[in-house]
C-alpha cells in the first residue's frame, strides 16, 4: 500500500497472487506486463483493492503466446490496444470483466504467421463483460473487439460475454473477419453498430443486440447464420 507506482508488477513469471489488499498505490493495485514473447500465466484471486489510481489489474503490452486471465475482485484494465499473436491463446474466465480506457481496443491475431486466439466462454451466472473503464460509461468510450483474418477459429469461442459502450468514432462494437462461432452474446449501448461480419462463415446464436447506435448486425459479403 501507499507505493508510488503499482503494488506489484507480475513481468514473464507464473506467479500466484491471491489474498491479499493493494490500498492507495498511485498506479494499479496489480499490473501485468507482458513481454515479446508470453510464456506465463499468473494467477490472481481473491485479492481486495481499495483506492488505487486504477482500481484492478493494468494490462500492458501485447499477449505474444497464450495467458490465463483470472477471476478477481476487480476487473482487468486495458490502457492500450491489446494485440493476441503469436499463436497463442487468451483465455478468460468466467466472471471477469475487462474494462478499456478510451480509443483502446483488443485485437485477436496480426499475420498469417502470427495468429491470435481468444477464448471467452462465460456462464448465463457469470458472463464475462467488456466494458468502458468510465465511471460515467457511455456509448462510443472505447473502441471494440476485433477478430482479423489471422484469427485462429480452431481456438477461439466466444460464449456468454457482454459487450457494452464501444463504438468509438467509426469502430463497430464487434468486427469480425473470421469464421468464429458466437452464442449468448450480450451487445448493447455501443455508438455504432453492434456486430460487423466481414466475408467470413460466421454465426451468431440465441444473442440479443440491443440499443445500439445503428444496426444491431451487419454482415458484407459473408456465408452467416444468425439464430
Amino acid at each position: 500500500e501507499n507505493n508510488g507506482k503499482a503494488g506489484v508488477v507480475i513481468s514473464n513469471a507464473s506467479v500466484s497472487v491471491t489474498g491479499n489488499t493493494f490500498a492507495n498505490n498511485t498506479g494499479a493495485g496489480a499490473e501485468i506486463t507482458y513481454p515479446s514473447v508470453t510464456t506465463t500465466s499468473p494467477v490472481i484471486r481473491n485479492n481486495t483493492y481499495t483506492s488505487n489510481g486504477i482500481n484492478g489489474i493494468k494490462i500492458a503490452g501485447n499477449v505474444n503466446g497464450s495467458t490465463f486471465w483470472t477471476k478477481d475482485n476487480a476487473p482487468y484494465v486495458v490502457t492500450s490496444d491489446i494485440y493476441v499473436a503469436g499463436n497463442g491463446t487468451l483465455t478468460i474466465e468466467p466472471g471477469v470483466t475487462v474494462k478499456f480506457n478510451p480509443q483502446t481496443s483488443l485485437r485477436i491475431g496480426y499475420t498469417t504467421s502470427s495468429r491470435g486466439a481468444l477464448d471467452a466462454r462465460g456462464t448465463a451466472a457469470q458472463p464475462i463483460i467488456f466494458t468502458s473503464a468510465s465511471a460515467t460509461p457511455a456509448a462510443g468510450n472505447w473502441d471494440q473487439i476485433f477478430l482479423s483474418p489471422s484469427t485462429d477459429v480452431a481456438k477461439t469461442f466466444l460464449d456468454n460475454i457482454i459487450v457494452e459502450y464501444a463504438g468509438y468514432g467509426s469502430y463497430d462494437a464487434v468486427e469480425i473477419s473470421a469464421a468464429v462461432p458466437m452464442s449468448n452474446v450480450i451487445v448493447r449501448k455501443n455508438s455504432n453498430n453492434g456486430i460487423r461480419i466481414n466475408g467470413t462463415a460466421a454465426t451468431v446464436t440465441s444473442s440479443r443486440l440491443e440499443n445500439n447506435g445503428k444496426a444491431g448486425v451487419v454482415i458484407s459479403n459473408a456465408s452467416v447464420s444468425v439464430t
